[in-house]
Protein backbone atom coordinates (compact mmCIF):
# COMPACT_ATOMS: atom_id res chain seq x y z
CA UNK A 1 0.00 0.00 0.00
CA UNK A 2 1.60 3.40 -0.99
CA UNK A 3 1.90 5.91 1.47
CA UNK A 4 -0.13 8.93 0.78
CA UNK A 5 2.10 12.03 -0.38
CA UNK A 6 0.58 14.37 1.42
CA UNK A 7 2.04 12.95 4.74
CA UNK A 8 5.69 12.77 3.24
CA UNK A 9 7.53 15.62 5.10
CA UNK A 10 7.29 17.77 2.20
CA UNK A 11 6.07 21.63 0.61
CA UNK A 12 4.57 21.30 -2.82
CA UNK A 13 5.83 24.36 -4.56
CA UNK A 14 4.81 25.71 -8.11
CA UNK A 15 7.40 28.46 -9.33
CA UNK A 16 5.09 30.69 -11.48
CA UNK A 17 6.77 34.26 -10.93
CA UNK A 18 8.59 34.72 -14.55
CA UNK A 19 6.92 36.78 -16.82
CA UNK A 20 7.16 34.13 -20.06
CA UNK A 21 8.81 36.79 -23.05
CA UNK A 22 9.14 34.57 -25.45
CA UNK A 23 5.31 33.70 -25.64
CA UNK A 24 4.94 37.48 -25.85
CA UNK A 25 2.64 38.31 -26.89
CA UNK A 26 0.17 36.10 -25.47
CA UNK A 27 2.06 36.51 -22.31
CA UNK A 28 1.36 40.28 -22.24
CA UNK A 29 -2.49 40.40 -20.59
CA UNK A 30 -1.95 36.93 -19.20
CA UNK A 31 0.65 35.01 -17.10
CA UNK A 32 2.76 32.54 -19.14
CA UNK A 33 1.30 29.67 -16.33
CA UNK A 34 -2.11 30.70 -17.31
CA UNK A 35 -1.87 29.76 -20.79
CA UNK A 36 -4.60 27.09 -22.23
CA UNK A 37 -3.61 23.61 -23.52
CA UNK A 38 -7.12 22.16 -24.83
CA UNK A 39 -9.29 24.78 -22.77
CA UNK A 40 -7.03 24.04 -19.63
CA UNK A 41 -4.57 26.08 -18.45
CA UNK A 42 -1.03 24.70 -17.97
CA UNK A 43 -0.94 25.09 -13.63
CA UNK A 44 -4.24 23.69 -13.46
CA UNK A 45 -3.06 20.91 -15.02
CA UNK A 46 0.04 20.42 -12.89
CA UNK A 47 -2.66 21.02 -9.72
CA UNK A 48 -4.70 18.38 -10.80
CA UNK A 49 -2.02 16.13 -11.60
CA UNK A 50 -0.49 16.51 -8.28
CA UNK A 51 -4.22 15.73 -6.66
CA UNK A 52 -4.19 12.50 -8.15
CA UNK A 53 -1.49 11.17 -5.78
CA UNK A 54 -3.53 12.78 -3.00
CA UNK A 55 -1.63 15.78 -2.78
CA UNK A 56 -4.08 18.98 -1.13
CA UNK A 57 -1.58 21.41 -0.03
CA UNK A 58 0.34 23.66 -2.04
CA UNK A 59 2.78 26.52 -2.39
CA UNK A 60 2.60 28.93 -5.64
CA UNK A 61 5.03 31.76 -6.17
CA UNK A 62 3.35 35.23 -8.23
CA UNK A 63 5.05 37.42 -10.18
CA UNK A 64 3.89 38.72 -13.66
CA UNK A 65 0.58 39.45 -13.68
CA UNK A 66 -0.25 37.43 -10.54
CA UNK A 67 -3.42 38.12 -9.20
CA UNK A 68 -4.67 36.56 -11.99
CA UNK A 69 -3.50 32.97 -10.53
CA UNK A 70 -4.98 34.09 -7.51
CA UNK A 71 -7.96 34.70 -8.77
CA UNK A 72 -7.95 31.55 -10.95
CA UNK A 73 -7.99 28.96 -8.07
CA UNK A 74 -9.93 31.12 -5.77
CA UNK A 75 -12.75 28.57 -5.73
CA UNK A 76 -10.54 25.58 -5.79
CA UNK A 77 -10.77 22.47 -3.35
CA UNK A 78 -6.72 22.74 -3.17
CA UNK A 79 -5.30 24.59 0.09
CA UNK A 80 -2.94 26.79 -1.75
CA UNK A 81 -0.50 29.81 0.01
CA UNK A 82 0.94 32.47 -2.47
CA UNK A 83 4.06 33.94 -2.35
CA UNK A 84 4.74 37.24 -4.20
CA UNK A 85 7.86 38.17 -5.63
CA UNK A 86 8.97 41.91 -5.01
CA UNK A 87 11.03 41.58 -8.10
CA UNK A 88 11.65 38.90 -11.04
CA UNK A 89 13.82 36.22 -8.52
CA UNK A 90 14.79 33.54 -11.19
CA UNK A 91 13.47 29.80 -11.08
CA UNK A 92 14.72 29.15 -7.73
CA UNK A 93 15.16 32.47 -6.07
CA UNK A 94 11.70 32.62 -4.53
CA UNK A 95 12.06 29.82 -1.93
CA UNK A 96 13.85 32.11 -0.02
CA UNK A 97 10.56 33.92 0.68
CA UNK A 98 9.12 30.84 2.35
CA UNK A 99 8.18 31.68 6.01
CA UNK A 100 5.93 28.92 6.86
CA UNK A 101 8.19 26.15 7.50
CA UNK A 102 6.79 22.84 8.54
CA UNK A 103 8.59 20.32 7.04
CA UNK A 104 11.82 18.95 5.61
CA UNK A 105 12.03 19.18 1.95
CA UNK A 106 10.14 20.78 -0.54
CA UNK A 107 9.31 19.89 -4.21
CA UNK A 108 9.47 22.25 -6.92
CA UNK A 109 8.54 22.18 -10.27
CA UNK A 110 8.39 24.42 -12.69
CA UNK A 111 4.62 26.15 -14.15
CA UNK A 112 5.09 25.41 -17.57
CA UNK A 113 5.59 22.17 -17.92
CA UNK A 114 3.02 19.59 -19.54
CA UNK A 115 3.91 16.00 -17.62
CA UNK A 116 2.27 12.97 -16.47
CA UNK A 117 4.92 11.56 -14.86
CA UNK A 118 4.56 9.48 -11.25
CA UNK A 119 5.04 11.90 -8.42
CA UNK A 120 5.17 9.05 -6.00
CA UNK A 121 7.50 6.75 -7.77
CA UNK A 122 9.85 10.12 -8.06
CA UNK A 123 9.69 10.95 -4.36
CA UNK A 124 9.55 7.70 -3.38
CA UNK A 125 13.14 6.67 -4.68
CA UNK A 126 14.47 10.58 -4.19
CA UNK A 127 13.67 9.57 -0.18
CA UNK A 128 15.31 6.43 -0.10
CA UNK A 129 18.50 7.52 -1.74
CA UNK A 130 19.50 10.06 1.37
CA UNK A 131 20.07 13.22 -0.64
CA UNK A 132 19.97 16.44 -0.35
CA UNK A 133 19.16 17.04 -3.33
CA UNK A 134 17.07 15.51 -6.33
CA UNK A 135 17.08 16.39 -9.93
CA UNK A 136 14.39 15.71 -12.38
CA UNK A 137 15.76 14.14 -15.80
CA UNK A 138 14.16 13.76 -18.94
CA UNK A 139 16.03 12.04 -21.89
CA UNK A 140 15.46 14.28 -24.89
CA UNK A 141 15.97 13.38 -28.66
CA UNK A 142 17.26 15.67 -31.33
CA UNK A 143 17.87 14.02 -34.99
CA UNK A 144 20.63 16.52 -36.99
CA UNK A 145 19.61 17.33 -40.19
CA UNK A 146 23.12 16.84 -41.32
CA UNK A 147 25.36 14.61 -41.92
CA UNK A 148 28.37 13.98 -39.02
CA UNK A 149 31.37 13.33 -39.92
CA UNK A 150 34.05 11.28 -37.98
CA UNK A 151 37.82 11.71 -38.99
CA UNK A 152 41.87 11.00 -37.49
CA UNK A 153 43.60 13.97 -35.89
CA UNK A 154 45.13 14.35 -39.39
CA UNK A 155 41.98 15.36 -40.71
CA UNK A 156 41.74 12.09 -42.99
CA UNK A 157 38.36 10.48 -43.71
CA UNK A 158 37.01 8.10 -41.40
CA UNK A 159 33.28 7.65 -41.90
CA UNK A 160 29.90 10.05 -42.25
CA UNK A 161 26.35 9.06 -39.94
CA UNK A 162 23.74 10.67 -42.31
CA UNK A 163 20.74 12.85 -39.98
CA UNK A 164 21.84 10.92 -37.03
CA UNK A 165 19.50 11.14 -33.79
CA UNK A 166 21.66 12.22 -30.77
CA UNK A 167 19.99 11.81 -26.98
CA UNK A 168 20.54 13.98 -24.20
CA UNK A 169 19.79 13.57 -20.46
CA UNK A 170 18.59 17.04 -19.91
CA UNK A 171 17.10 19.19 -16.38
CA UNK A 172 13.09 18.90 -16.49
CA UNK A 173 12.75 22.08 -13.98
CA UNK A 174 12.08 19.80 -11.53
CA UNK A 175 13.77 19.29 -8.13
CA UNK A 176 13.18 18.32 -4.33
CA UNK A 177 15.56 19.66 -1.71
CA UNK A 178 16.44 19.36 1.67
CA UNK A 179 15.56 22.66 3.68
CA UNK A 180 19.40 22.60 5.04
CA UNK A 181 20.62 23.30 1.43
CA UNK A 182 18.45 26.74 0.77
CA UNK A 183 21.12 28.59 2.96
CA UNK A 184 23.13 28.12 -0.27
CA UNK A 185 20.63 30.73 -2.20
CA UNK A 186 22.22 34.26 -2.06
CA UNK A 187 19.52 36.85 0.14
CA UNK A 188 18.69 39.02 -2.83
CA UNK A 189 18.68 39.17 -6.30
CA UNK A 190 17.56 36.39 -8.93
CA UNK A 191 19.00 33.24 -8.35
CA UNK A 192 18.37 29.85 -11.34
CA UNK A 193 17.65 26.65 -10.43
CA UNK A 194 21.39 25.68 -13.01
CA UNK A 195 23.23 27.88 -10.25
CA UNK A 196 22.07 26.35 -7.55
CA UNK A 197 22.83 23.00 -8.59
CA UNK A 198 26.29 24.12 -9.52
CA UNK A 199 27.06 25.44 -6.15
CA UNK A 200 25.70 22.37 -3.84
CA UNK A 201 27.99 20.07 -6.06
CA UNK A 202 30.81 22.58 -5.19
CA UNK A 203 30.36 22.03 -1.68
CA UNK A 204 29.85 18.53 -2.29
CA UNK A 205 26.28 17.75 -1.24
CA UNK A 206 24.76 14.66 -2.12
CA UNK A 207 22.81 15.30 -5.31
CA UNK A 208 20.65 12.46 -7.55
CA UNK A 209 19.24 12.14 -10.46
CA UNK A 210 16.07 11.25 -11.12
CA UNK A 211 14.42 9.99 -14.77
CA UNK A 212 11.00 11.50 -15.43
CA UNK A 213 9.29 8.52 -16.38
CA UNK A 214 6.41 9.03 -18.68
CA UNK A 215 5.99 12.61 -21.13
CA UNK A 216 7.47 16.01 -20.35
CA UNK A 217 7.16 18.98 -22.18
CA UNK A 218 8.90 22.07 -21.11
CA UNK A 219 5.64 24.82 -23.10
CA UNK A 220 8.93 27.69 -23.20
CA UNK A 221 8.16 29.59 -26.36
CA UNK A 222 5.40 29.40 -29.42
CA UNK A 223 6.73 26.37 -30.79
CA UNK A 224 7.00 23.93 -28.04
CA UNK A 225 2.88 25.68 -27.05
CA UNK A 226 1.59 24.89 -30.77
CA UNK A 227 3.44 21.15 -30.00
CA UNK A 228 1.83 21.12 -26.58
CA UNK A 229 -1.87 21.89 -28.24
CA UNK A 230 -0.97 19.00 -31.39
CA UNK A 231 0.29 17.06 -28.67
CA UNK A 232 -2.16 16.56 -25.91
CA UNK A 233 -4.73 14.55 -27.99
CA UNK A 234 -2.93 12.01 -28.39
CA UNK A 235 -0.72 11.67 -25.24
CA UNK A 236 -2.41 13.16 -22.03
CA UNK A 237 -5.71 12.85 -22.56
CA UNK A 238 -6.08 11.26 -19.05
CA UNK A 239 -5.11 14.50 -17.64
CA UNK A 240 -7.58 16.41 -16.25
Amino acid sequence: MQTPLQSYPVHFMIMAGGKGSRLSPLTDSIPKALLRVNQVPIIERIVNHFQTFGIQDFIISLGHLGQQIKDHFAQTNASIEFISEPQPLGSIGALRLIQNWKHEYVFIINCDLLTDFNVHAFLQEFLASGAELGIGTYQHQMKLPWGVIEKHTDRRFIGITEKPSLSFEINAGIYVIKRSLLALIPEEGPYEGWQFIAKAAQASHFITCIPIQGEWLDIGNFSDYEKAQQKFINTFTNMV
